[in-house]
């Protein structure tokens, strides 16, 4: 399939703008805020060795399984920090070693390490996309906040509509790559376009966190 290289390239790009965004405001971010900037400079490494081991024709599908526990481990431990609910933070922090087990046993059982971790991303977007929604919920009914002003709802925003996005995708994806490039390639733009934009969203979330956007 042919897609321009410069779109291949903004999901990197966006990736740094946003890891840089947050390393010059990381003073005034939140102990969670503090966390995924360390979370988007993590995708911004797996951006470049995707695209350098990809360049070599070497198989990268490898790299999707450990990125996803990471990946997972941090949002979620991120999101039962933002929940009043005691109950609800210990369920989605046990619920990072339970997502260990699925991942690792979706390698041992379903999947070859050598093939796109489809069933363990299902999961977790799955999981991100209800776990956002009730965190927007929350901050909507928080008469205290404005939400535009709010790092979590960016953040929220941001894994809701990335997950919502790319979830379905991911399900079906061992049997979209059986299909012709040409008659999936809207599919893999439309996956493409998901990343810049939402490593914009996120540097947006960085920023809400600067003293000039709180007063």
């Amino acid at each position: 399939m042919d897609i321009p290289r410069f779109i291949v390239l903004l999901s990197p790009i966006t990736a740094l703008i946003a890891f840089v965004t947050g390393v010059r405001l990381y003073r005034f971010q939140s102990r969670e805020m503090k966390l995924l900037v360390l979370y988007i400079g993590l995708a911004l490494a797996t951006e470049i060795l995707l695209a350098v081991v990809g360049r070599q024709s070497i198989d990268n599908n490898w790299v999707s399984h450990p990125y996803t526990i990471i990946e997972y481990g941090i949002l979620t431990y991120v999101f039962s920090r933002w929940q009043r609910s005691d109950l609800l933070r210990r369920v989605l922090v046990w619920s990072i070693f339970l997502f260990v087990v699925v991942e690792i046993g979706a390698v041992l059982f379903y999947e070859n390490i050598r093939q796109f971790d489809s069933t363990s991303r299902t999961v977790e977007g799955i999981v991100f996309i209800g776990v956002a929604a009730f965190t927007l919920y929350g901050i909507s009914r928080d008469e205290t906040t404005i939400p535009l002003r709010d790092p979590r709802f960016w953040i929220a925003m941001t894994v809701l509509f990335y997950f919502a996005g790319t979830t379905v995708i991911f399900a079906v994806f061992s049997a979209l790559i059986k299909i012709p490039s040409d008659q999936t390639k809207v599919i893999w733009l439309l996956l493409l376009a998901l990343n810049p934009i939402s490593y914009l969203l996120y540097a947006r979330s960085f920023v809400c966190s600067s003293p000039k956007a709180i007063s």
